[in-house]
């Protein structure tokens, strides 16, 4: 089996790579940002894997896939990324997919797109497409634009406020809690999927854990605009260990960033 992954350097495209390299896939993966130290970091550390390749999306149309091939759209990261050049990249992505539209059934790859609750509207151009929507993610590489690491990384108030606004805050679940589980996800019979914490509160907690205080009032996120199957994960690692493991990161990060 074969994986195409679009954002495999991005946050939870990266965590998808590394896990399917480590069960032993054949993993392509396609990213948008310009070469930085950090993501020459994550090249390193996912590259050294004879089953992984690696290319910028704008390579994306060389590339064919069949039905033994898997591919897997992370907009949840696409969302979350501060390129500015966001909505071109979507383009490209979109072109491609719809190149692959004219291939039998039985020939068409799989294609999962995995999203982000609170923002599942920009998802409805792609209702052919199995949907996965996840809450709150965190954990190491987690983007800078979320609020947990912009505490960690200690940005102004007003910056966090801004981003807690925007924020889907029902529920968060540690990264490696949802990868774990993404193989048995992805073979669901279901249209689309949508995975939640079976320990509700766990955003206010990691709040807690980051700033060591109660976040300000917020309105309750809205119930998600489509209707899917609930996924329950009981998360095996908790806001404290969770935080503190992307705390470590964090302080990884800048030595390099030094």
């Amino acid at each position: 089996m074969q994986y195409i992954i679009l954002g495999a350097l991005q946050f939870v495209g990266f965590h998808l790579s590394s896990h399917l390299l480590e069960q032993g896939y054949e993993v392509l993966g396609f990213d948008w940002e310009k070469d930085t130290q950090l993501l020459e970091e994550k090249r390193l550390e996912i590259g050294r894997n004879a089953n992984f390749t690696f290319s910028h999306v704008h390579e994306i149309t060389k590339y064919a896939a069949h039905s033994k091939t898997n591919i897997i759209v992370c907009w949840y990261d696409i969302d979350k990324s501060p390129s500015s050049d966001i909505s071109s990249i979507a383009k490209e992505i979109n072109s491609w997919l719809f190149s692959l539209n004219s291939m039998p059934d039985q020939e068409s790859p799989r294609v999962f797109f995995v999203g982000s609750l609170g923002t599942e509207k920009k998802l409805s151009d792609y209702e052919p497409y199995m949907q996965v929507l996840l809450p709150t993610i965190y954990g190491p590489w987690q983007h800078k634009s979320m609020v947990f690491q912009s505490g960690l990384q200690q940005k102004e108030s007003g910056d966090i406020r801004d981003k807690v606004a925007r924020e889907y805050k029902e529920d968060a679940l540690y990264i490696r809690d949802f990868i774990e589980h993404f193989e048995r996800i992805s073979m669901l019979q279901q249209k689309n999927v949508i995975v939640q914490n079976a320990r509700r509160g766990q955003w206010i907690e990691c709040f807690k854990e980051v700033f060591h205080k109660a976040p300000p009032p917020f309105q309750n996120t809205p119930e998600p605009m489509i209707e899917g199957f609930l996924y329950e994960i009981e998360n095996s690692i908790t806001p404290n260990t969770g935080i503190a493991l992307q705390r470590a990161h964090a302080k990884k990060i800048g030595l390099i960033n030094e």
